[in-house]
């Protein structure tokens, strides 16, 4: 995945601030960068899912709300990109 656009603040070269990256695989970073790394904000992946909440270089990390494409949604807390400790999954029931 590389960078196809970046429209933002850039401090010493290095993305410091809100700013909106876009890469060539259709996800969109679209929030706060500190010292180049995506830090809080709003993922909007490919597949159709969105993440929204704390990150750590842009994985997902602390608290944060993902809404899948498949209409489930979990309300918790993240560690390296994995849902770790509490939150609360809602799941799509079929009949």
């Amino acid at each position: 995945m590389f960078i196809v656009e970046f429209n933002g603040e850039l401090i010493n070269n290095k993305k410091e601030g809100n700013g909106i990256m876009k890469y060539n695989n259709g996800d969109i970073y679209d929030g706060k960068w500190m010292n180049d790394k995506f830090v809080n904000g709003k993922i909007t992946y490919n597949n159709g899912n969105e993440y929204e909440g704390n990150c750590d270089d842009k994985k997902k990390k602390g608290h944060g709300i993902m809404k899948y494409k498949n209409e489930e949604l979990y309300d918790g807390y993240w560690e390296n990109d994995v849902r770790e400790g509490s939150g609360i999954l809602i799941m799509k029931i079929y009949s």
